[in-house]
């Protein structure tokens, strides 16, 4: 019989191995469902740029030929320079308990394929798409839904390099407001625009047959692509900036507005009254 004290040469000077408890085993598999499900995120984002893209070309294809095709799946539904969307408004009940307001149904055009051009091609673009999620708001609630559906009206390349940038971030980075965001950078960087932007907003000044309520959406529209302003130093640009007999007339004041709304509420009540004299004293009378 063997010497149980005796032990095999292979097993003498070997320190004996510590169990595992899982946790590793736990910890990699862990690390390997989260890469898998962002692969599968992935791959799903293609699939469903690739069916938009088809879906368009079908549509473009169909038009030129004058042949009506059924949409894909999805919430899309491809641009027709001769049709529209039409959309039932979503019902409104009233406070007092009665039934609810009868459905309208308002006519909705979807809007036109966005080419990267010029700023204005791009705020027609912006105002149009937005439009469409007001009548719309059940079905584009979520900021996604939103983004694809823009998505769907830019040219391919704008769309293929928007895609790219959403890979590189983040899943939850395709957003309508982000997608703004890389079509305007894309037309002209931010930093470009605020140098132009600042430029305007100096040499800024109201035209003779501008009223001042346009004039002011002028200006708002500068100071968005502009760092913070004090709200001083805006109040002190508009007064400087309205035509003369308004100004002269804001300084023959006795207490002058100290908020940029209270100044421009007292140059629109002084563009009324000179419009009024006007009228009753016509120049050729």
């Amino acid at each position: 019989m063997a010497d149980p004290s005796v032990q095999p040469e292979q097993e003498r000077g070997r320190s004996p191995t510590p169990a595992s408890d899982g946790t590793d085993d736990i910890k990699l598999r862990r690390d390997d469902e989260k890469a898998l499900q962002r692969a599968l995120k992935a791959i799903q984002n293609k699939r469903r740029v690739a069916d938009l893209h088809r879906q368009i070309e079908a549509e473009r294809k169909a038009l030129n030929e004058g042949v009506p095709v059924p949409t894909m799946t999805g919430t899309i539904r491809p641009r027709s320079d001769i049709s529209a969307t039409i959309a039932p408004a979503p019902k409104q009940t009233r406070r007092n308990g009665s039934d609810s307001e009868d459905d309208s149904r308002l006519l909705v055009k979807d809007p036109k394929t966005y080419e990267g051009k010029n700023q204005g091609e791009l705020d027609t673009f912006t105002l149009d798409c937005e439009r469409v999620f007001r009548t719309r708001s059940s079905q584009y609630k979520k900021m996604w839904r939103r983004a694809d559906y823009a998505e769907a009206w830019i040219i391919p390349e704008l769309a293929k390099s928007w895609n790219l940038k959403v890979e590189r971030r983040r899943d939850d980075y395709r957003t309508w407001s982000n997608l703004k965001d890389y079509l305007q950078n894309d037309l002209r960087p931010k930093s470009l625009r605020a140098k132009d932007a600042c430029s305007k907003w100096l040499q800024a000044s109201q035209h003779q047959n501008q009223t001042v309520r346009s004039f002011v959406n002028y200006i708002d529209q500068l100071e968005k692509d502009l760092p913070p302003i004090p709200e001083d130093m805006k109040r002190l640009r508009l007064m400087c900036a309205f035509r003369p007999e308004i100004v002269l007339a804001i300084e023959q004041q006795a207490d002058i507005p100290e908020t940029r709304e209270g100044l421009i509420t007292l140059a629109i009540n002084i563009e009324g009254a000179h419009k009024g004299q006007q009228t009753a004293n016509p120049p050729y009378a």
